[in-house]
């Protein structure tokens, strides 16, 4: 290895560590052990967790670092399907024969919508319908999984 190379990885490393430092600074309001743990791997002092208005140098050159060990723990699968269960909360479940039931009462609701706009009805009656319509194009949504279709939202006017 040359002394520039030497030299020049010496420079990286530096800017690196003070770089985790500062990024450790800005984690620390959101996630202050994640950042009491970084702090300690890089053996860096937590007093002075203040954001500079420009990089310094808070651990220079000479420093001696920590043990490096993982920051996260990794998530299993049997972990994922616990926390699902624990925090899933209370799903509808809807059967296929519901589904068409609620696809047919839509249909007759919007025919019902059509007729009264045809017939130039009041408007405080038409909105009426529309909105039990939309309140089931909202159930038929959530029943399936899928996001409202695009006719069931209201028109910008």
């Amino acid at each position: 290895m040359k002394s520039n190379d030497r030299t020049r990885a010496g420079t990286v490393i530096g800017l690196a560590v003070n770089i985790t430092w500062l990024l450790a600074a800005l984690l620390h309001p959101y996630m202050p052990k994640t950042s009491e743990i970084i702090l300690e791997q890089i053996q860096a002092p937590n007093d002075l967790l203040v954001i500079p208005s420009h990089l310094v140098e808070v651990v220079s050159s000479g420093h001696k670092l920590g043990r490096p060990f993982p920051l996260f723990q990794k998530i299993d699968d049997d972990k994922v399907a616990a926390l699902k269960a624990k925090y899933a909360g209370k799903q509808e479940v809807v059967g296929e024969g519901e589904i068409e039931g609620l696809e047919a009462e839509i249909k007759k609701q919007g025919d019902k919508v059509r007729l009264l706009k045809s017939e130039k009805a009041e408007k405080s009656r038409i909105d009426a319908e529309v909105k039990v319509l939309l309140a089931l194009k909202d159930r038929i949504a959530k029943a399936t999984g899928k996001g409202a279709t695009p006719s069931s939202k209201k028109p910008g006017k």
